[in-house]
C-alpha cells in the first residue's frame, strides 16, 4: 500500500503556520519586557498602559486550558511562556503602580510642610532650635525623621491598586470556570465549547485593549502611544493562528485572531497617518499618577525661595 502524500498546503497551513505562530505569540508576550524594566528602573509606568498584561494573564491561561483539553501541542506551547511572563509584567505594574500614588503623595505633603515653614528658611529655624544640629550624625538621623513624619500621608494608602484588582477578578472568573468544566459532567464538545468560548472572550479584550490608544491617535493625531514592536507581533500572530484556523476550521482559533490582524491593519494605517511626536505633557495627562513631576517641581520651587 503506498503511503498517503501530505501536500505541501496542508504542511504549510497545519504545521508550519502554527509552529510559527507559537514562536511569534513568545514573542509578543516578551515584547513589553525591555518597556516594562525601563519603567521599574524610573520607578513610574508613564505612558504604559498596563491593562493588556491583565488581560493576557487571562487568555494565556484560558487557551493553556483549551490546549491540554485538545491535546494541540502547538497552543499550549505558545501560551505557557507567556502566563509565566504576563505574571511577571503584572507584578511590576502593580508594583510601580502603588509607588506611583505613594510617591505622589508623599511629595505633595512634603511640598506643603515647607510652604507652610517657609521653605530653607524654616530649615534653618529647625536646626537652631534642634539639640541635634550640632552633631551631624544626630542631624542628620533627626532630619530624616522628620522628612518621614512630614511625609508620610496623612490618608491610609489604598490596598490595592486598579490593575491588581483586574487580575484578582479575572483569576477569579478562570478559577471558577475551570472547576466547572473539570468537575461538571458535561461531554467532550460541551467542555471545548465552554473553554473556547471563555479563551476567546478574554482573547477579545486582550485584542480591544488597542481600541483606546487607536481613539487617542485619532484625537490627539499622534502614534507615539502605538508600542510598535508589540503591534507587529499581535498582527503576525493574529496572521499565523488565522491561516492554522481555517487549516483545521476551528472557529475558536480563527475567528478572534481574524480581528486581532484586522486591529493591527489599522494601526499601521494610523501610524502612517499620524506621525510620531513625543509629548511629555500628554503623556501626564493620559497617566494621572505621574503628576509627582509637578510636585517635585513645586518642592524645588520651594527649596530655592
Amino acid at each position: 500500500k503506498r503511503p498517503t502524500m501530505i501536500s505541501a498546503a496542508t504542511v504549510i497551513l497545519e504545521y508550519v503556520c502554527p509552529t510559527l505562530g507559537a514562536l511569534v505569540a513568545n514573542m509578543m508576550y516578551a515584547a513589553p519586557f525591555k518597556a516594562i524594566q525601563e519603567a521599574v528602573k524610573r520607578g513610574t509606568l508613564g505612558p504604559l498602559n498596563p491593562t493588556p498584561w491583565a488581560f493576557s494573564s487571562g487568555t494565556s491561561l484560558g487557551l493553556i486550558a483549551y490546549a491540554f483539553h485538545v491535546k494541540n501541542p502547538y497552543m499550549l506551547s505558545a501560551n505557557a511562556p507567556g502566563f509565566l511572563m504576563s505574571l511577571y509584567f503584572n507584578m511590576c505594574a502593580a508594583k510601580l503602580r502603588y509607588e506611583e500614588v505613594a510617591a505622589q503623595k508623599m511629595r505633595a505633603r512634603m511640598v506643603t510642610f515647607l510652604q507652610q515653614e517657609g521653605g530653607k528658611d524654616g530649615l534653618e529655624l529647625w536646626k537652631q532650635n534642634n539639640e541635634a544640629a550640632n552633631d551631624p550624625k544626630k542631624e542628620q538621623a533627626a532630619l530624616e525623621a522628620l522628612v518621614l513624619e512630614k511625609s508620610t500621608p496623612s490618608e491610609p494608602l489604598p490596598i490595592s491598586s486598579s490593575h491588581e484588582n483586574t487580575v484578582v477578578v479575572l483569576g477569579t472568573i478562570w478559577m471558577i470556570l475551570l472547576i466547572f468544566v473539570v468537575f461538571a459532567d458535561l461531554d467532550f464538545a460541551t467542555k471545548e465549547f465552554v473553554l473556547g468560548c471563555g479563551a476567546n472572550l478574554n482573547l477579545l479584550f486582550f485584542y480591544a485593549a488597542p481600541l483606546s490608544t487607536i481613539y487617542t491617535v485619532v484625537t490627539t493625531r499622534n502614534s507615539a502611544m502605538i508600542h510598535i514592536w508589540t503591534m507587529i507581533m499581535n498582527t503576525a500572530n493574529g496572521t499565523f493562528w488565522t491561516a492554522y484556523g481555517f487549516a483545521i476550521w476551528n472557529p475558536y482559533i480563527y475567528v478572534l485572531n481574524a480581528a486581532g490582524v484586522a486591529l493591527g491593519v489599522v494601526q499601521v494605517i494610523l501610524l502612517v497617518l499620524f506621525p510620531r511626536k513625543e509629548n511629555p505633557k500628554q503623556n501626564r495627562q493620559e497617566d494621572p499618577t505621574t503628576q509627582q513631576d509637578d510636585s517635585d517641581a513645586n518642592l524645588s520651587n520651594v527649596l530655592s525661595a
